[in-house]
């Protein structure tokens, strides 16, 4: 079984994607630092909707952080390479 932990982009996708506007701003109301590790404001969520813009979020935060980012086929290869 997997244990790994969700951070805050697997956690918006798992739970929130799919949620009401209305649960998502509460939910950040709640949670002020919700998605601090992303380069990305709450103020533009509308981008969070698109699937590409999260994985190239977290390839953003690989590249900062250092980790290896997972290839992916459905980022283009002049965005992976």
């Amino acid at each position: 079984m997997n244990q790994r932990k969700l951070d805050d982009l697997d956690f918006y996708e798992k739970y929130l994607l799919n949620a009401g506007q209305a649960e998502r701003d509460k939910y950040i109301e709640e949670h002020p630092d919700f998605l601090n590790d992303y380069p990305v404001s709450y103020e533009h969520r509308e981008l969070l909707q698109d699937e590409l813009y999260r994985k190239l979020l977290r390839r953003i935060r690989a590249y900062e952080t250092g980790e290896k980012a997972e290839k992916t086929s459905n980022v283009p290869s002049f965005v992976i390479d």
